[in-house]
């Protein structure tokens, strides 16, 4: 069951994010009416980690207010490298408010990237099972964060003058946010949430969670290589980055800018392109590989045949074909509104996300935390 006005907020590199539901429509459908993107510098917010708490709470206070938040409605996504989940089982006689401690009691390693006396733990309780010696268990599905980012994060809320009603695995709200987009089937599906600075695998091994995998890198890498390449500021770069494509040629457009190739400066202009794309194609191309080395760690021997690709990142032009072609696999732009309630407050949202589909992308992860209670 919604509350009213929950409102997802993902703080990210390049912006905050957030999105607010208030309950859903006669089909079961989520009812968006309110969303807001602040943009924030880069060297704010890293990796998932505050660089500098005036800036990001002031870009909080803004989104917040922007959507109409509410004190103590408020769901903020954890997105740092140090998370991860587990399937865990517990003697199905430990009561449900027991399961954390318990957990911690048996020592379990949930992330190998969060120290369990330094993780904050959440446990979702998936089914009930039978061991092969006759044993009830309850499977769970166990989520881990660092202490110190989760507080780190409660306090940016707070200083914004907002009371957080929770704080979540970002990987775990963008699997939210697109559950109803991927195949019923159970086979094997994988979200790639390339962020600007960090990129997140969520692995979904049939109807359940099996694994969340965050890494440093993603969007932000390959602007900077362009900036570095064009001699130009980040802000021209990050437009530069979209309006090109990823080839595999680097001199593959050389014919579209109508010069003489013997002409001097004409050279110049083209050495100068060629340079751009290059730097682009080699930054995109080791993302690339970090992710397929990633899915193909956490995937192993599991069958996938599918891949949701998401995040600010997922725009740029030819780096969905690149992936699939590196994966083997079929790769899809992840569709976090196709499932959403459309209502007049909302279409104006609707007709910009047709006219900028980075912008749907991009709030992917702010619409997962604002769907909080439609745990998947």
């Amino acid at each position: 069951m919604f509350e009213k006005q929950l409102v997802g907020l993902d703080i990210g590199s390049t912006g905050v994010r957030a999105a607010r539901v208030t309950g859903l429509d006669e089909e079961g459908f989520a009812i968006i009416d309110r969303l807001a993107v602040i943009p924030m510098r880069s060297d704010a917010f890293v990796s998932g980690k505050v660089r500098n708490k005036l800036i990001v709470t002031e870009a909080v206070k803004k989104a917040l207010k922007s959507v109409g938040a509410r004190s103590g409605y408020v769901v903020v996504g954890v997105s740092s490298p140090e998370q991860g989940v587990s399937r865990v089982a517990l003697p199905a006689a430990v009561k449900p408010q027991e399961r954390t401690s318990a957990i911690k009691s048996m020592g379990v390693t949930v992330s190998p990237t969060v120290p369990i006396a330094e993780g904050v733990l959440s446990a979702n309780f998936v089914r009930e099972e039978q061991t092969a010696d006759g044993k009830k268990v309850a499977a769970l599905i166990v989520g881990a964060a660092m202490q110190s980012d989760v507080e780190s994060l409660s306090k940016i809320c707070k200083a914004a003058g907002y009371e957080p009603r929770a704080v979540d695995l970002s990987g775990v709200a963008t699997l939210r946010a697109l559950v109803r987009d991927l195949p019923t089937s159970r086979d094997a599906a994988i979200i790639v949430d390339v962020g600007a600075t960090t990129t997140t695998i969520v692995l979904r091994d049939g109807l359940y969670l099996r694994s969340i995998r965050s890494f440093p890198g993603g969007g932000l890498d390959i602007t900077r290589a362009i900036s570095a390449a064009a001699r130009e500021p980040l802000e021209d770069s990050e437009k530069r980055k979209y309006a090109m494509r990823l080839s595999t040629n680097s001199l593959q457009n050389q014919t579209g800018y109508g010069l003489a190739l013997d002409e001097e400066e004409d050279l110049k202009r083209l050495s100068s392109e060629s340079s751009v794309e290059h730097a682009m194609t080699l930054a995109a191309g080791t993302l690339i590989d970090q992710i397929a080395q990633a899915v193909e760690a956490d995937a192993g021997s599991v069958a996938t045949r599918y891949v949701a690709l998401c995040g600010g990142g997922a725009q740029l032009r030819g780096f969905k074909e690149r992936l699939q072609r590196r994966l083997g696999v079929e790769v899809r732009l992840g569709q976090p509104w196709a499932h959403l309630a459309r209502t007049k407050s909302n279409l104006d949202y609707f007709h910009n996300g047709r006219e900028d589909p980075r912008l749907m992308l991009s709030l992917t992860t702010a619409t997962g935390l604002a769907l909080w209670r439609d745990i998947p």
